[in-house]
């Protein structure tokens, strides 16, 4: 680049010194100069970036006092920053840390583990990915005169970082003070009905005790006539943990609050309802039952708007027609009677009436005839189609039944089988069998089927 006022004076001087040669070396001396102060200007006017920081919290209040960015280039980094707690004011010197961090790197290369600690004690892994932040919860250190540093390590499993990787952190030092956790609150998520419990799990984080006090616990309830503190028992292996059963006691609402001394206190509401009443009513104003049987009231009864059912009072205007035991009924012979009781806190009736019995079926009831045949005539497979009506009152489950083909002393053949109907009164319904391999199709006329026993419900 040249600069010709300037070039014109100096090469002047010069020149009575030596030559143009020194000259314009001056010049390339001078555009050096230049280019790194403009190039100085342009970094200063890029954006800035301030992701990462380390944080002391002390008092109730939070100040910076670091602001850095990480870069990994290599397989076997860390990063290393002041840790001053000294003006924390922390009790006891116990303070409680948190850290996050973030990896950005566009190919994905980030360290397969990073681990955080404070001068060498209470190393912590944390988990590794790419653009999300890692973080664990607070990890209590013990304050020591001599604690000057934190450390975050990278491992990239002895591996070559082959692009440099930013890594934003952040690092938060507080007073340690106790903390109440819920483990599980399903409670919340619904009403309790009266006369339930419920239970909620705690732990406890007290960093300054090796075991909590359950004297120190304490649970409250805003109104102990709609939710009652029932118990509050201490797991026995894991001292720090709780569960606080509470009873409803009627519909309302009430907070209940978890207090453990220097802890927030923790304030949960409960809401309580009362079920809603279920109508029972009989299914019907009367109906017909056969003697020798036996039938639940309840069978006969309809519910409506909850599943609860209590049956008081019940009795029948002839017990020696239908008697009642217990939830029962009993047709005792012909006749009718009129049961009443009270369904969940009303006076219901219902007339009932008794019919004989009906007569038992024989295998009479079991009308069987041939429906149909097929026949094969190259592998002689032959199959009868039977239609099985039932005449009785009750369901035939099983027939043994038995078919005859063919006539005279030596051309007859025998099937005999039990078979599987479940036929309901009054039904008729057709099944195929095979029989066995023919010479020749039969004709209807010469096939007997014959009932010889049945089994009915």
């Amino acid at each position: 680049m040249e600069y010709p006022g300037l070039c014109s004076v100096t090469a002047g001087i010069l020149i009575k010194k030596g030559g143009f040669v020194m000259c314009k070396r001056k010049i390339k001396t001078i555009e050096t100069i230049f280019f790194l102060i403009l190039f100085s200007f342009i970094v200063l006017l890029l954006p800035q970036d301030a992701h990462a920081r380390v944080r002391v919290v002390t008092k109730g209040t939070t100040s910076t006092i670091r602001d850095t960015d990480g870069v990994i280039e290599d397989e076997s980094s860390d990063i290393n920053f002041p840790i001053n707690i000294k003006n924390a004011n922390c009790q006891k010197r116990i303070y409680a840390v948190t850290v996050r961090v973030s990896f950005y790197s566009p190919k994905g290369v980030i360290p397969k583990s990073t681990t955080f600690s404070i001068d060498g004690i209470n190393v912590v892994k944390l988990n590794t990915s790419n653009y999300t932040p890692l973080a664990y919860k607070e990890t209590f250190f013990t304050y020591d005169d001599n604690i000057e540093d934190g450390y975050l390590e990278f491992d990239f499993g002895n591996k070559e970082c082959p692009v440099p990787v930013d890594c934003d952190y952040e690092v938060t030092i507080k007073q340690a003070v106790p903390e109440i956790f819920i483990t599980n609150n399903n409670y919340l998520n619904q009403s309790i009905r009266t006369g339930k419990t419920t239970s909620i799990g705690i732990e406890i984080s007290d960093p300054y005790i090796k075991t909590i006090s359950k004297s120190k616990f304490k649970v409250t309830s805003s109104n102990s006539s709609v939710l009652k503190v029932q118990s509050i028992t201490q797991d026995s292996k894991k001292r720090s943990r709780f569960t606080v059963t509470l009873k409803a006691l009627k519909a309302g609402s009430a907070k209940i609050t978890l207090s453990y001394p220097k802890a927030t206190a923790c304030k949960l509401t409960g809401k309580v309802t009362s079920p809603s009443k279920t109508v029972a009513t009989f299914r019907a104003s009367k109906t017909t039952l056969k003697v020798g049987s036996k039938v639940s009231m309840r069978s006969l009864i309809n519910l409506k708007g909850g599943t609860s059912l209590t049956i008081k009072n019940a009795k029948s205007s002839k017990p020696s027609v239908l008697a009642i035991s217990g939830n029962y009924l009993i047709p005792k012979k012909k006749g009718s009677a009129t049961v009443t009781a009270n369904l969940n806190g009303v006076n219901r009736k219902i007339t009932i009436t008794v019919s004989a019995p009906a007569a038992k079926p024989t295998v009479k009831n079991l009308k069987i005839s041939v429906a149909g045949i097929k026949y094969g005539p190259n592998d002689m497979k032959t199959y009868y189609t039977l239609k099985f009506t039932n005449t009785s009152a009750k369901t035939i489950t099983t027939a043994k039944v038995q078919i005859t083909t063919g006539s005279g002393i030596y051309d007859q053949m025998y099937w005999t089988k039990n078979l599987t109907l479940n036929l309901k009164p009054g039904k008729s319904m057709t099944k195929t069998y095979f029989i066995q391999n023919m010479v020749q199709a039969p004709e209807k006329s010469d096939i007997s089927v014959k009932c010889l026993k049945i089994s009915w419900k």
